[in-house]
């Protein structure tokens, strides 16, 4: 029985000494890539007719290495004529020029190398061969950046998960920019003094409701006569609400006994009443 259990013990501890674990098997099979990280935006759209207007953002790569693998990083553009008429400026994707490393700052976060891409609207336009007029307003310029690295990889739109490639994130790593065409706004146009008030701050600052918006006397009471929503005061009012659990009702009507009262009320005998009713608006 002695060597029964000794045999035991020397099986398990075999087993415990495997180096098969799962979590190494995940680790080697996963690849690591690299990214190219959107720092801030510093233009981000086009004006019509503004051919030396430039789309600038900063950007910052990541790898591995903490971007010692980056070799250059290609850049390559396309036209998206979303103006309706009959003849479509669209274009194909052509390379527009390469970032190399010497291009790039390692001032980052760990040494990560940085830089800040440039590109103007007249050479983009020269490049994708487009008359100056039809570019207009609803019209769009497609950036798309591809990394590569010195082990001859290479990533670029398709090569990560939402995770990566989502604005406003850790990675916020798109891989590629869309530069919309706009209208300038008269910065006179709007000019004066405006006068507003917050009644209640939201999670995000102030919130701007016409005033008396939020009062009313209006109530919400759902189907066990609890008041659910109160907002005191005259006026009409915007803001009352509440969740109105229909499913539940329901389900409170097909509970069987005297003492429910949902079964026991007559609620069609209130139907004249509300069809004479009038209600805003």
């Amino acid at each position: 029985m002695r060597s029964y259990y000794l045999l035991v013990l020397l099986f398990v501890a075999a087993s415990c000494n495997n180096d098969d674990k799962p979590i190494d098997i995940v680790l080697n099979e996963v690849e690591n890539g690299s990214v190219i990280r959107t720092l801030q935006f510093n233009q981000g759209e086009f004006y019509v007719g503004d051919t030396q207007g430039e789309f600038s953002v900063d950007i910052e790569v990541q790898d591995a290495e903490n971007g010692r693998l980056m070799d250059r990083v290609g850049v390559y553009a396309r036209f998206v004529d979303n103006t309706p008429t009959e003849a479509d400026f669209s274009s194909d994707e052509k390379a527009l020029f390469m970032l190399d490393v010497s291009d790039f700052q390692f001032n980052g976060n760990d040494g990560l190398p940085r830089t800040t891409l440039s590109v103007s609207q007249a050479e983009l336009i020269a490049a994708l061969d487009l008359p100056v007029a039809e570019v207009q307003c609803k019209d769009q310029f497609l950036l798309r950046l591809e990394v590569f690295l010195t082990d001859g990889r290479s990533f670029t739109v398709g090569s990560a998960t939402s995770i990566i490639i989502a604005y406003d994130t850790f990675f916020s790593s798109p891989y590629c920019y869309t530069i919309n065409v706009v209208e300038p706004i008269d910065p006179d146009l709007f000019t004066g003094i405006y006068t507003y008030s917050s009644i209640e701050d939201g999670p995000f600052g102030p919130t701007f409701i016409p005033e008396g918006q939020t009062l009313g006397n209006s109530k919400i009471i759902d189907y066990h006569g609890r008041v659910i929503a109160n907002v005191g005061g005259p006026g009409e009012s915007t803001v009352a609400s509440a969740t109105i659990d229909v499913e539940g009702l329901r389900r409170e009507r097909r509970i069987p006994g005297a003492g429910n009262r949902l079964l026991r009320q007559r609620i069609e005998m209130y139907r004249p009443l509300y069809n004479q009713s009038s209600f805003y608006p």
